[in-house]
């Protein structure tokens, strides 16, 4: 014969179980709204790449989107590339900085620029923004030279923006 738990036990285990962690336990304001962002993102999220790192090669803000992609997974989240900020939505910019091209003011109204930076990045500042609004931002310094290191500088700056 099988015992059977009274439904009062069963129910009483059920309420006195902790609930699960929040989504966004942990993590600092800006960066859990950036987790918010990317999670309810629709689509491909923009992302503006100024100024292009040849050592990326012949299309770089695609791969820029591509590596910020792959470091996103997690999220089943995607980015493409593009060279003008929306007016409204969300939206990354990738600022780079090397040799060849100061640090510049990485804002969300920022442009692709039209001449590409010819050296190796040194820097990158990622930046996401819903609209016009900052959301978060971190930099990224590169710990090399060469297209691996550049694109390690963009996979772990865009995962330090978006923690798993």
């Amino acid at each position: 014969m099988r015992r059977h738990l009274p439904l009062a036990c069963l129910l009483a285990a059920a309420c006195t179980s902790s609930p699960p962690p929040a989504q966004n336990a942990g993590l600092a304001p800006d960066l859990a709204a950036a987790r918010s962002l990317l999670l309810g993102s629709q689509g491909p999220i923009p992302v503006v790449v100024t100024p292009g790192p040849t050592v990326l090669g012949p299309s770089p803000d695609a791969t820029v989107a591509r590596l910020a992609s792959d470091a996103t997974q997690w999220a089943a989240a995607s980015f493409r590339p593009s060279t003008v900020p929306p007016v409204s939505g969300p939206h990354l910019v990738m600022s780079f900085a090397g040799a060849d091209a100061a640090e510049g003011a990485a804002g969300c109204g920022s442009m692709a620029q039209g001449a590409e930076m010819r050296s190796d990045p040194t820097k990158l500042r990622a930046v996401l923004c819903d609209g016009q609004t900052v959301v978060a931002e971190t930099v990224g310094i590169s710990q090399g030279g060469g297209r691996p290191a550049a694109e390690r500088l963009v996979t772990d700056t865009t995962s330090r923006l978006f923690p798993q």
